[in-house]
């Protein structure tokens, strides 16, 4: 999970995690059971992508807590 990382309308970007890279494909849809877990929550996650994306692996690895994170060269911080 990376917060603060705007997914939105990201679908063919590249994006490093660790000594991976990934291509985003889509956005993942919130289902029902969002609101299992807690009441209201799926309507929370609809806007901007708010359920996350999928991806592609392009180069796999490692991934650890606190690993760098970078759109096309520009690193992300939180």
């Amino acid at each position: 999970m990376v917060s603060g990382l705007d997914l939105e309308r990201s679908r063919d970007r590249l994006v490093n995690v660790g000594s991976c890279l990934l291509r985003i494909g889509g956005e993942v849809k919130p289902c029902e059971r969002m609101d299992e877990a807690y009441r209201g929550l799926r309507a929370v996650m609809v806007p901007e992508w708010g359920g996350g994306a999928w991806a592609e692996v392009l180069r796999g690895g490692d991934i650890a807590v606190g690993d760098a994170v970078s759109w096309h060269g520009e690193l992300f911080s939180e």
